[in-house]
């Protein structure tokens, strides 16, 4: 189903307004009731989001390349390489243990054939949104979580005839909303405490995580069903949703056994879950394994300093 409308993102020079959700309330109300106050305040907040990028001339530019039919390596190489530090995270991440390749990438065309475009598309969109640089990086959880969940899709992408390498990318920005909130409206997202709930960010908020990260990347004009995916990826698994959503729902649910901080009754409700869709026994038990031993390697690297 499409996303609301949403324009799409502009350069740092323009100055969007703090996002402050307890500001304006009573002038509001006064014009047009509660419902006016939150959409102004989601319309604000989205707003502030827009203006994060902190490189848009180059990560935006890739973006945009990956999503042209006509291009290919060598062009996208070309225009990774006019920003130095998203080239070197890009040859980084392709020399990690996680990738395991014979022999060490020199140079960027190498990185992006042994990544695939979808990987390069989802680490260019964290660079544009500065979650990469130094004053505006997100905590290690955050990719920590990010890496357990890519490498949890990629291996029950097969279940639903999912492209691994696509699953791999979704699995890396499903919690881009988290992210961009946090920078966005700390004050309030500060508010929100450990595990927020979808209802407790659409009080404190007017929206959730997930539509905020969806609606962002369909303004840099991401596949549908990626934002999607990314908008329902806290919805129930089930045959209802699309198979880029399930493989993602239960993608999250397999990292949440291997890696997450959670009871054992939600661990059991969880294998329960996934043994409705075929998931289960033996083959979960070498996912999650693979995916507690796997995800260290990944997480570091997505987490170290670049260097030009």
């Amino acid at each position: 189903m499409p996303l609301p409308p949403f324009r799409p993102p502009r350069g740092a020079e323009l100055d969007a307004p703090p996002f402050d959700p307890d500001e304006g309330g009573a002038s509001a109300v006064e014009a047009g009731g509660e419902d006016e106050v939150r959409n102004e305040q989601i319309e604000r907040l989205l707003q502030a989001m827009e203006d994060l990028p902190s490189h848009p001339t180059v990560a935006l530019r890739v973006l945009w390349l990956v999503d042209d039919p006509s291009s290919d390596v060598a062009r996208l190489a070309k225009t990774v390489e006019l920003d130095p530090l998203l080239a070197a995270r890009l040859i980084r991440i392709s020399n990690s243990a996680y990738y395991s390749l014979r022999t060490p990438v020199t140079n960027v065309p190498r990185a992006i054939a042994a990544l695939g475009f979808a990987t390069v598309r989802s680490l260019a969109a964290s660079a544009a949104c500065g979650l990469t640089d130094d004053d505006t990086a997100v905590e290690g959880e955050f990719w920590s979580h990010a890496a357990a969940v890519a490498n949890a899709a990629q291996l029950v992408a097969p279940r639903y005839a999912v492209p691994p390498s696509d699953a791999f990318a979704l699995g890396l920005l499903h919690d881009l909303g988290e992210a961009l909130l946090h920078q966005a409206a700390p004050a309030a997202w500060s508010q929100l405490g450990p595990r927020p709930t979808p209802q407790r960010e659409i009080e404190l908020l007017g929206i959730t995580h997930a539509e905020a990260g969806a609606r962002v990347l369909e303004a840099w004009k991401f596949p549908a069903a990626f934002c999607e995916a990314i908008a329902n990826h806290h919805h129930t698994l089930s045959p209802r949703e699309t198979p880029l959503t399930q493989c993602l729902i239960a993608a999250e649910l397999v990292a949440n056994l291997a890696v997450g901080d959670i009871t054992i009754a939600r661990g059991d409700a969880a294998r329960m879950v996934l043994a409705l869709d075929g998931i289960e026994g033996e083959g979960l038990d070498r996912i999650v394994s693979r995916v507690r031993h796997e995800t260290a390697a990944l997480s570091a690297v997505l987490t170290a300093g670049d260097a030009p």
